[in-house]
């Protein structure tokens, strides 16, 4: 009898989780909302009742992925700006609930890359760099297919680093860091300084859609501060190829001529190759789901 595994998305928006062969093909998929904005427990149901449609006897293993900081090695949250967990023990709640012994926890932008290491666009590359341009800023590095942690598991958040050192703060109280200036809240307030009357990213995909000229002071400042970011990134990591991802990606046909001028102007070399993710929340799904797979 076949058995599967299940890999989970935990954003702060929605939870995605797909069932996941040992070819590494999804064979059903689901997605509920988080309701970040209740309390710990009621997120927790959520991720349950996700897992819970997907759930048979013949699942043996289930691989998550989420937005840190983590203790990966206990499985536990230990704080994200997005969720309301604090130090909340995520694996052993759902060993409780679940009888599985495999189950692993993982940043949720190390899932992403790793998925498309695997299985996306990056397949092939030694060293592939993910960022998720969503709710916030995640980033994660993958050498010849496998995370890379850094000596305490707390790299690289490239969202918490420092692009304008004496202004705003972020949730982590890092003055002027990426993650202020490169998020879905900094797009929108982006478009209220344009004068664009909107309330979500949908309604400037809406305005994109009908005339992208009118966003193009937008689309400018954001790309303009994602190229720093990515500037910086290229200095550190030197990455064959760079993945966006996450639902402000959908925005990069009008924002990436300004995110690579920026690079252009502050690289001294040509460069990697940039994509936007054709798996989107897939690729978290399936490198969640890789973490376990192995060792189903």
């Amino acid at each position: 009898m076949s058995k599967y595994c299940i890999g989970v998305d935990i954003g702060g928006t929605h939870i995605k989780a797909g069932l996941v062969n040992s070819a590494g093909k999804i064979i059903k998929e689901v997605e509920v909302d988080t309701q970040a904005f209740r309390d710990s427990n009621v997120v927790f149901e959520n991720i349950v009742n996700a897992i819970e449609e997907l759930f048979s006897k013949n699942t043996n293993s289930i691989g998550i992925g989420c937005p840190g900081p983590l203790d990966t090695r206990n499985g536990v949250i230990i704080e994200t700006p997005n969720l309301p967990f604090r130090n909340f023990p995520l694996v052993s709640k759902l060993k409780r609930k679940f009888k599985v012994k495999n189950i692993v926890l993982e940043n949720d932008a190390n899932c992403f890359t790793l998925g498309e290491a695997l299985y996306g666009k990056a397949e092939g590359h030694s060293i592939v760099f993910g960022i998720i341009l969503g709710t916030g800023f995640g980033s994660s590095l993958v050498i010849n297919n496998e995370i890379y942690h850094g000596a305490r598991g707390i790299a690289p958040e490239i969202g918490h680093t420092t692009i304008n050192y004496d202004n705003e703060k972020d949730p982590f109280k890092n003055k002027g860091a990426v993650e202020t200036y490169i998020s879905k809240e900094s797009l929108l307030k982006f478009s209220h300084m344009f004068g664009f009357d909107i309330e979500d990213t949908a309604q400037l995909f809406d305005f994109a859609n009908k005339s992208s000229k009118n966003i193009e002071p937008v689309m400018k400042m954001y790309g303009k501060y994602l190229g720093i970011a990515l500037a910086n990134i290229v200095y550190s990591y030197d990455p064959e190829i760079i993945v966006l991802g996450g639902g402000v990606s959908n925005l990069f046909p009008y924002f990436r001529d300004y995110m690579l001028e920026e690079m252009k102007e502050r690289l001294t070399v040509k460069p990697p190759k940039i994509i936007k993710s054709s798996l989107q929340s897939k690729a978290a799904i399936l490198g969640a789901a890789s973490l376990v797979m192995k060792n189903s």
